[in-house]
């Protein structure tokens, strides 16, 4: 299924708008949903939510948390969340690397399908609380605060 077929809740700004609201030192990002319209009648039954980073600002937009889990030797790539202000700084994007246990990764979108919409609406709501705690955590990190000056003279 292409992401396409998938409908969109929001509207985009144009990139030059956006550009200028960067101008900041404060970190920012837009989520853009899309939902999948109708069930789901494959072989995963239910709705499918796609919430991609649309726009950004002083802060990667590979946000998002992958697990690779392999069986039968067939890599399943499952996303675990958004990342925590450390998992950006720990994690590569695009791909795990070699020898990491768990192989975990980043990507600037999620995309799963849930058994219900209802439960769809309902992690779109918590991805959106966890981003907000990602920014306020990369914002507050981003602040630098004077402290005791210290005088060493190489006595010990």
């Amino acid at each position: 299924m292409s992401s396409s077929s998938l409908s969109s809740s929001s509207s985009e700004e144009s990139p030059s708008v956006a550009a200028a609201a960067c101008a900041t030192s404060d970190r920012w990002v837009k989520l853009l949903p899309r939902w999948q319209n109708t069930k789901l009648s494959n072989n995963k039954n239910g709705y499918r939510l796609r919430i991609e980073v649309s726009d950004y600002c002083n802060i990667e937009p590979e946000i998002f948390r992958y697990f690779r889990k392999v069986t039968n030797g067939t890599p399943e790539d499952i996303c675990t969340g958004v990342c925590s202000w450390a998992d950006m700084v720990h994690w590569p994007i695009n791909e795990p690397r070699d020898g990491d246990t768990p192989p975990t990764y980043r990507l600037s979108y999620m995309d799963a399908v849930f058994p219900t919409r209802l439960v769809a609406e309902s992690v779109w709501a918590v991805f959106q609380e966890e981003v907000n705690a990602l920014v306020a955590a990369a914002n507050l990190d981003a602040t630098i605060v004077t402290d005791t000056e210290a005088t060493l003279s190489g006595t010990l």
